[in-house]
């Protein structure tokens, strides 16, 4: 197993409103037809948890491996908390052994 990944990732570090943004215009720059296919959500009170599936082309580096030209899949796990209209607290889970794999890792 590489260790970039372990067999999943789970991120819970506090970060704010701005690292958010940059971090998800990085995946956004290395992957411009990124998408995250909702397929569950549940709510309750102030919490959200949802199930999706992410999919794209990487066209640049993307988490230290260079492009191939081949279409990732991967599904992810996310569970945020919600206060004034805003998320305030967010974790997610990715399945990092799919993206180990599709990515040649």
């Amino acid at each position: 197993m590489h260790s970039r990944f372990p067999p999943t990732t789970a991120v819970t570090t506090a970060s704010s409103r701005d690292d958010v943004i940059a971090e998800l215009k990085g995946h956004g720059d290395a992957v411009p037809d990124f998408t995250w296919r909702v397929r569950d959500v549940a709510i309750d009170g102030d919490r959200v948890a949802a199930r999706l599936f992410n999919k794209g082309t990487p066209a640049k580096e993307w988490f230290g491996v260079a492009p191939t030209g081949e279409t990732i899949e991967y599904a992810e796990y996310s569970f945020h908390k919600v206060r004034d209209g805003r998320f305030y607290e967010m974790n997610y889970l990715i399945d990092a052994q799919a993206v180990q794999r599709q990515l040649g890792i």
